[in-house]
């Protein structure tokens, strides 16, 4: 058998950019339906929601079904949540 010949940084750089595109065909029909079912937990809440805590468990058991080892992890999820707030107060740095 005929051993591989490594890829070049170009062809590795298409390859991964390849895999990030099929990934998000493949994911985006998910963040569709988790913002529908996010927004109308959030809205039906019956029991008061009293402080962050509450509304990250409530975020977090939605959330939660949507991971997986493909392309959507709970690090994933965390590093753009953490991302975001440290744009919003000012420590992205």
């Amino acid at each position: 058998m005929k051993k591989k010949k490594p890829l070049s940084k170009k062809e590795q750089k298409l390859r991964d950019e390849m895999k990030n595109v099929k990934c998000l065909l493949k994911v985006r029909p998910n963040i569709i339906e988790l913002r529908k079912e996010l927004s109308e937990s959030l809205a039906s809440q019956q029991s008061p929601l009293c402080d962050m805590s509450d509304v990250g468990d409530e975020i977090g058991a939605i959330i939660a079904k949507y991971f997986n080892d493909d392309c959507c992890s709970k690090e994933d999820f965390i590093w753009g949540l953490e991302h975001g707030i440290s744009v919003t107060d000012g420590t992205h740095g």
